[in-house]
């Protein structure tokens, strides 16, 4: 590969983990489908974060982008969101561009766990394509005694660019 092909395809990744990293987090803001405060409908509950990632990593690497998004709306909070079909979309149009323009998945992992504050966590991990890394996060919330998946951000533009 030269060096002007390695350029153009770190501006497209550039460009693509911009354009979804500047939109994901927002749909974790929006309403519930149903409800008032009094009656809002709870999202589903994660036993152990850590054991989740990692059946989510599992899932997007052995049996692909719409098996691992499917598993993420239908145990998340974007579970009980009115424009569900609509973040699903979008989740999958971001990882299926990833891999179209990095190639097939070589491997996943684990990068940091980040505890913010008691009730908080977040999971960064890497999804290695054949040409560069996208960074997964995944962030949990404990109101009760159960953890929420309540966010998630995707970015691509690490293949270019200092971590």
């Amino acid at each position: 590969m030269n060096l002007f092909t390695l350029k153009t395809l770190g501006l497209t990744v550039c460009l693509f983990g911009l354009a979804i990293g500047g939109t994901t987090p927002v749909f974790a803001q929006q309403q519930p489908t149903t409800g008032t405060a009094q009656t809002i409908q709870q999202p589903p509950s994660v036993a152990d974060p850590k054991a989740w990632v990692g059946k989510f990593l599992q899932t997007l690497q052995q049996r692909g982008v719409q098996a691992a998004v499917t598993l993420l709306i239908d145990e998340s909070l974007y579970k009980t969101r009115s424009n569900r079909a609509e973040i699903e979309k979008q989740l999958v149009a971001s990882l299926t561009n990833a891999e179209t323009l990095l190639g097939k998945i070589t491997k996943t992992e684990v990068i940091e766990t980040k505890k913010l504050g008691e009730n908080l966590m977040r999971y960064r991990t890497l999804v290695h394509y054949q040409l560069g890394p996208v960074l997964v996060e995944i962030t949990f919330h404990r109101p009760e005694n159960k953890w929420i998946i309540v966010g998630y951000n995707i970015n691509g533009s690490i293949s270019v660019g200092p971590f």
